[in-house]
C-alpha cells in the first residue's frame, strides 16, 4: 500500500538569520557613511559650482559660493578662489583680507600663491590711487551754489588731494613689493612684478617730490617779500647744517661722503634762498621801510642807508654759505663749521636793520634756552652715571628732532654720536644765540603805541589825523622799557656765563646759569603788552592738528633709523609732543561739543574724541618704544587713525558749512533771472563757458594718459588661479 505524501515545510537554513542581520547592518552602514560623508560631497559640490560660475564671469556669484560653509577639506582652497573672485569682480580689499588668510594655511603651494595675489591686489590699490591723484583736475560745476574759489585756492585743493592720493598709492606699491618678495624661489613673472612695481613707486615718488618742490618755491617766493620774517629760518636751518656737520666729522668712508653730499644739497637750498633774499632786496630799493600794512612812504636817508647795509651785510653772509658747500664738494666737513658760524653772525647783523618783533625774538630765545637745558642735564646726569666720553646722543636730543624734520638731513640722523666734548661745544654754539637775543633786547625801546594796541584802548579812526600820544601810555612805556633791558641784561650775563661754564666742562655751574635765563625771559615776556587774545576758530585748528600728526608720523618712521640713548631720546620728545597734541584734541572736542545748535559740530566732536584717544594711545607706544627699544610700527599706526578721525571730523565741519550756504538764496534767484544769478555768484571767482570747461578737460585728459604711459608697463592679467 502506498504511503500518502504530505507536504512539510522545510527547516529553517542556518545560515538564514545571521545573512540578514549582516545586510541589515550593511544598509545602516551605507546610511551612516552617506550621512557623513554628505558635507564633505556638499563640500566639493561648492567648490564645482563656485568653478561654474568663475569660468562663465559671474564673479560676485562665484565667491558667494567660495564663502559658503562646508567642512574644512577644501575650505582654505575655497577662501582663495573668493579671493580671486573678488578681485576679478573689483573688490580688491575683501580679496586682501581673503588672501591674508589663506597665506597663513600649511599648504607651501597655497601661501605662495596667496602672497602672490595679495602683491597683486597691493599694486591695484596703487594703481587706483594714482589714477585718482589725477583725476582731480576737472574744473568745478558751474552748476553748483558753493562760494566762487579763485584759481590759487582751486589749485591748492587739487595739489593737497593729489598729494594724498600719490602717497596713498607710493604705499601700496611698496607693499606689494614686499609681498612679491616672499615668494621663494621667485619666478620670472614675480621678477618682472617686481619691476613693475618698483618703477609705479618711484614714478609716485618722483610727483610727490616735484609737487613738494613746487610748494617750497612757492612759498619761498612769498618769504622773500618779507625779510624780517625769512632771516630767521635761514639762520635756524644754517644752525642745524652746522650742528649736524660737527656730528658727523668724525665719520669716515662711506658715511663721511654720505654726510657731505646731504649737507652740501642742505646748505645749497639755503644760500640759494638767501641769494635770493639778496636779488630781491638789490631790485627792491624801498624793501626795508615801515611796518607791513602801512602806505609806503618815500625812504628816508637814514632807510637807504639801513638797505644799502643789510645788501651788504646779506652778501657777506652768501660768501660764508658758499664756502660752507666747496668745503662738502671736497669731503672737508670740518671746514664747514666756521663757515656757518660767519653765515649765522651776517644773518643776525641783517636781522636787526629790519623791524622786529621784541616780543617773538624773546620767545625764540626762550625755546632755545629750554632746550639747551633739557640737553644739559641729560649730559650732567650720563656724566654722573659714569658713563661720559662716547654717549650716544646724551644731549643732542632737540638738535635731532629738528633735523627729523628736515627731509635732506634725515639719512644723516643715523651717524650723529657726538663724543661728550663734542656736545659741549655744540651746545655752547648753540648758547651764542641765547647772548645775542638778550644783547638785542637790552637795547629794545617800546613806545605808547606799543599798548595803544590792546584790547579797549582807543584807536585812531582809519586815514584820520594822528591823535596826540597820551601821557599815561608813555609813562608806561617807559618804565615797561626799563623793566624788559633789566631782564634782557640778566639774561644777556647768565648766558654768557652758562656758555663759557659749557666749554669748560663745568656742566653743574652752566646748568645754573641758564635757569636764571629762563627765569629772566619768562619774566621779559610777561613785561610785554598782551595783544588781544582772538578766539580760535575750531576748523583751522584741527587743520594744524592734522598737520601736526602727519609730522609726527614721519618722525617717528624717521627715528626708527637711530641707536642707543639717540633713539630714547627722539622718541621721548616725540612721545611728549603727542601727549601736548592729545591735550589740544581734548579741547577742539569740547569746543564742537558746546555748539549744540549745530548737529555736524556734535557728530565731528565724536570724532575728534576718537583720533584723541588714538594720539594719546600713540604717545603712548612711543614712550613704550623708547624704553624698550622697539620700532614704533604700533605708535604709527595709531597716530594713522588718529589722522583719519581728524580728517573724518574736518570733513562734516566742511560739508556743513557748504551746505549752510547752499541753503541761502542769491540775489535775484526767485525771480527766474538765473543767467544773471550765475554771473553774481562767480564775479571775481573762477568760472569756466561750457566750451571752455571741455577744452579744459579734454586736454587734461590727454596729459593724464601722456604721463599714465610710463607708470604701468606689463599685462594687468597677473592671477593665478587654482582648481579652475
Amino acid at each position: 500500500m502506498k504511503r500518502k505524501r504530505t507536504s512539510q515545510q522545510s527547516p529553517p537554513s542556518p545560515y538564514r538569520t545571521p545573512l540578514v542581520i549582516s545586510a541589515s547592518i550593511a544598509l545602516i552602514l551605507v546610511v551612516c557613511v552617506g550621512v557623513f560623508l554628505a558635507p564633505e560631497i556638499d563640500d566639493k559640490r561648492l567648490l564645482g559650482r563656485g568653478n561654474e560660475k568663475f569660468r562663465e564671469g559671474l564673479y560676485d556669484e562665484a565667491a558667494a559660493l567660495y564663502e559658503e560653509d562646508g567642512v574644512d577639506t577644501d575650505l582654505a582652497t575655497r577662501r582663495y578662489n573668493a579671493g580671486v573672485a573678488l578681485r576679478r569682480a573689483d573688490k580688491t580689499m575683501q580679496a586682501i583680507a581673503r588672501f591674508e588668510k589663506s597665506s597663513l594655511d600649511d599648504s607651501e603651494e597655497l601661501r605662495m600663491r596667496s602672497c602672490f595675489n595679495l602683491g597683486n591686489s597691493h599694486f591695484d590699490r596703487g594703481y587706483a590711487a594714482y589714477r585718482t591723484a589725477y583725476a582731480s583736475e576737472d574744473p568745478p560745476d558751474a552748476s553748483s551754489n558753493a562760494p566762487p574759489r579763485s584759481p590759487q585756492e582751486l589749485q591748492d585743493e587739487q595739489r593737497d588731494a593729489r598729494l594724498k592720493a600719490l602717497h596713498e598709492a607710493a604705499g601700496s606699491f611698496a607693499t606689494a613689493i614686499g609681498f612679491y618678495r616672499r615668494i621663494d624661489p621667485p619666478t620670472a613673472q614675480t621678477r618682472h612684478n617686481i619691476e613693475v612695481a618698483k618703477t609705479a613707486r618711484r614714478q609716485s615718488m618722483d610727483e610727490i617730490l616735484r609737487i613738494e618742490e613746487e610748494r617750497r618755491k612757492e612759498k619761498d617766493d612769498e618769504a622773500i617779500r618779507e625779510p624780517a620774517t625769512l632771516l630767521p629760518r635761514l639762520i635756524e636751518q644754517e644752525r642745524m647744517n652746522r650742528a649736524v656737520a660737527r656730528a658727523a666729522a668724525k665719520r669716515g668712508g662711506r658715511g663721511r661722503r654720505l654726510a657731505s653730499r646731504r649737507l652740501r644739497k642742505a646748505q645749497a637750498q639755503n644760500r640759494s634762498l638767501t641769494e635770493r633774499l639778496l636779488n630781491y632786496l638789490k631790485q627792491n630799493p624801498d624793501g626795508v621801510g615801515g611796518p607791513p600794512g602801512q602806505t609806503p612812504q618815500p625812504p628816508s636817508q637814514e632807510d637807504k642807508k639801513r638797505h644799502d647795509l643789510a645788501i651788504a651785510t646779506i652778501a657777506r653772509a652768501v660768501d660764508a654759505q658758499q664756502r660752507a658747500e666747496i668745503a662738502y664738494t671736497k669731503v672737508d666737513i670740518e671746514s664747514a663749521g666756521p663757515e656757518h658760524s660767519t653765515a649765522i653772525s651776517e644773518l643776525r647783523n641783517a636781522r636787526v636793520l629790519f623791524p622786529l618783533d621784541p616780543r617773538r625774538l624773546a620767545q625764540e630765545a626762550l625755546s632755545i634756552q629750554r632746550g639747551q637745558l633739557e640737553a644739559s642735564r641729560s649730559l650732567d646726569e650720563a656724566a654722573s652715571a659714569g658713563l661720559a666720553g662716547e654717549v650716544k646722543g646724551s644731549g643732542f636730543g632737540k638738535t635731532v628732532i629738528q633735523a627729523l624734520k628736515d627731509k635732506v638731513l634725515q639719512p644723516l640722523v643715523r651717524l650723529m654720536t657726538p663724543s661728550q666734548k663734542e656736545e659741549l661745544e655744540l651746545l655752547g654754539e648753540e648758547e651764542d644765540e641765547v647772548i645775542w637775543s638778550a644783547g638785542v633786547l637790552a637795547s629794545v625801546t617800546l613806545d605808547a603805541s606799543h599798548f595803544a594796541a590792546r584790547q579797549g584802548s582807543p584807536q585812531a579812526p582809519p586815514g584820520g589825523a594822528p591823535q596826540p600820544p597820551d601821557p599815561a601810555l608813555e609813562q608806561e612805556a617807559k618804565e615797561v622799557t626799563a623793566a624788559i633791558r633789566a631782564e634782557a641784561e640778566v639774561a644777556r650775563r647768565e648766558s654768557t656765563t652758562a656758555k663759557a661754564a659749557l666749554l669748560a666742562d663745568r656742566l653743574p655751574d652752566s646748568i645754573s646759569a641758564q635757569e636764571k635765563v629762563i627765569t629772566a625771559l619768562e619774566a621779559l615776556i610777561e613785561l610785554f603788552p598782551k595783544p588781544p587774545e582772538q578766539p580760535k576758530d575750531p576748523v583751522e585748528e584741527l587743520k594744524e592738528l592734522i598737520a601736526r600728526q602727519q609730522q609726527a608720523e614721519s618722525a617717528s618712521e624717521a627715528a626708527d633709523g637711530l641707536e642707543g640713548s639717540v633713539h630714547e631720546q627722539a622718541l621721548a620728545e616725540l612721545s611728549g609732543s603727542q601727549e601736548a597734541d592729545g591735550a589740544v584734541a581734548r579741547e577742539i572736542a569740547q569746543k564742537l561739543a558746546a555748539n549744540e545748535e549745530e548737529p555736524a559740530s556734535q557728530e565731528a566732536a565724536k570724532d575728534v574724541e576718537v583720533g584723541r584717544d588714538h594720539v594719546e594711545a600713540s604717545a603712548l607706544g612711543l614712550e613704550k618704544a623708547s624704553a624698550d627699544g622697539t620700532t614704533t610700527e604700533g605708535a604709527r599706526s595709531s597716530i594713522a587713525r588718529a589722522v583719519a578721525a581728524f580728517e573724518k571730523a574736518l570733513e562734516k565741519l566742511e560739508q556743513d558749512g557748504e551746505d549752510g550756504e547752499d541753503q541761502q538764496q542769491d540775489p535775484g534767484e526767485g525771480d527766474g533771472n538765473q543767467d544773471q544769478v550765475a554771473q553774481n555768484r562767480h564775479q571775481g571767482g573762477y568760472s569756466l563757458t561750457p566750451r571752455q570747461a571741455q577744452a579744459l578737460k579734454e586736454e587734461m585728459d590727454k596729459k593724464r594718459r601722456e604721463t599714465m604711459q610710463g607708470v604701468y608697463t606689463g599685462p594687468r592679467a597677473f592671477t593665478v588661479e587654482k582648481d579652475w
